[in-house]
């Protein structure tokens, strides 16, 4: 369980850059208010792309920039055939449970309906689904390591510059030219 004390306290003690697990949109809202009204420490969050609901935090000292501080992330694809039996975001959430991860471990499910689901990971915990997720549902399934140009996800409408309180897009997007604008 994520406890924001030991993580400032490791930040400022150690002077170096602090990665949480991921953390559902209310509390990365709730953390990053609480970072606001500091003035040791700061904080950034991002799950993978502009939109993403649940992220990764990185807490620092002030003095320390943030920018090329990214969260570590990997992208990792289920594959199996879905056709005959449709899974769901919560089949997705359940099999990646029992396959050994727990909730802080993994970020969005972005699922690709009868193709399976991309996951957004921690990327000490790929090798683990990848051994252990075997079935969601009753499909045999994959796991695989994706380049993030893979990534199942439009860019965001509207003005992209502008990040929302309900959403981690408070980090440049990530990966190289992908025909769309970075978020800044």
């Amino acid at each position: 369980m994520f406890d924001l004390g030991t993580a400032l306290d490791t930040a400022i003690k150690t002077w170096s850059v602090v990665h949480t697990p991921f953390l559902p949109p209310d509390r990365v809202v709730e953390v990053l208010g609480t970072l606001e009204q500091r003035a040791d420490v700061h904080g950034l969050a991002w799950g993978g792309y502009p939109q993403a609901e649940r992220c990764r935090l990185a807490i620092a000292p002030i003095e320390l920039r943030l920018e090329e501080q990214q969260p570590p992330l990997a992208l990792v694809r289920i594959t199996g055939n879905f056709l005959f039996d449709a899974a769901t975001y919560s089949d997705f959430e359940q099999a990646i449970a029992n396959g050994g991860l727990e909730e802080g471990d993994y970020g969005d499910v972005i699922l690709l309906g009868e193709r399976g689901a991309q996951v957004i990971l921690i990327p000490e915990k790929v090798s683990t689904l990848q051994k252990e997720l075997k079935q969601v549902r009753t499909v045999p399934v994959t796991v695989d390591l994706c380049d993030w140009s893979e990534l199942a996800v439009a860019p965001p409408n509207g003005n992209p510059s502008v990040p929302s309180k309900h959403h981690c897009a408070w980090m440049p997007w990530p990966q190289p030219d992908l025909g769309f604008p970075a978020v800044r």
